[in-house]
C-alpha cells in the first residue's frame, strides 16, 4: 500500500512533470533543477509526507525532462542533457520512435517497482553503518576521478567537496544553488 494519498501523488507527479517539461529545453539544467522547480507546489506541512512528494515530484521531472529533451533534440537538432550529447556524439539512434517508447517503458517498470521494492531497499540501506557507506561512496568517486582524469580529476572533485560545503557553512539549503549554471549559459 502507498504512504501517500493519491492526491498527494498526483500533485507531485503533476508539479515534477511541469518542472520537467520547462527544464527539457533548456541546454544544461538538470531534471534536479526541474525538482527544485516542483518544491513550490508540494505540501510543507508533514515533513513525511513532504519527503515523499519531493521524491515522487523528482522522479516525474526527470522521466518528463528526458522526454522533453527527447522532443527538443528532433525538434531543434541539439541535445540539451548530456545523456543525449554522448548518445548523438556516439552516434547511436536517437530517433522519436525509439527513443520515446523506451523511455516510457523505464518510467512504467520504475513506478511499477518503486512500491515492491523502494521500502525493502530503504530498509537494508538504513541497517547499514552510514559512516562506512559514504566513506566507501567517497573512495569510489576518487578513483573514477582518478581513472577518468587523473590527478586533475581528483583535484576538481576535491574542490568541489570543499565548495558543496560552503552553502551548509552560511546556512543555505545546497538545493537552491541548482541554478548555478542558469547565469553562465545564459551570458554564453
Amino acid at each position: 500500500a502507498l504512504a501517500t494519498s493519491p492526491g498527494s501523488v498526483a500533485r507531485s507527479v503533476a508539479a515534477g512533470t511541469g518542472g520537467g517539461a520547462f527544464v527539457g529545453y533548456l541546454p544544461g539544467v538538470s531534471a534536479g533543477v526541474a525538482g527544485t522547480l516542483a518544491l513550490a507546489a508540494l505540501p510543507r506541512t508533514d515533513p513525511d509526507e513532504s519527503a515523499r512528494a519531493y521524491v515522487t515530484a523528482t522522479s516525474a521531472a526527470t522521466t518528463a525532462t528526458t522526454v522533453f529533451a527527447l522532443f527538443a533534440l528532433a525538434g531543434l537538432g541539439t541535445p540539451r542533457t548530456g545523456a543525449l550529447v554522448a548518445l548523438t556524439e556516439a552516434e547511436l539512434p536517437t530517433g522519436l520512435g525509439l527513443a520515446v517508447p523506451v523511455t516510457v517503458v523505464s518510467g512504467l517498470c520504475g513506478a511499477a517497482l518503486v512500491p515492491v521494492v523502494g521500502d525493502r531497499a530503504l530498509g537494508v540501506v538504513g541497517r547499514l553503518d552510514q559512516r562506512r557507506l559514504v566513506t566507501a561512496v567517497c573512495a569510489l568517486l576518487v578513483v573514477l576521478s582518478w581513472a577518468f582524469a587523473g590527478v586533475g580529476g581528483v583535484a576538481v572533485l576535491a574542490v568541489a567537496g570543499v565548495v558543496g560545503h560552503v552553502p551548509v557553512r552560511f546556512g543555505c539549503r545546497r538545493v537552491h544553488l541548482m541554478c548555478v549554471l542558469m547565469g553562465p549559459l545564459i551570458l554564453g
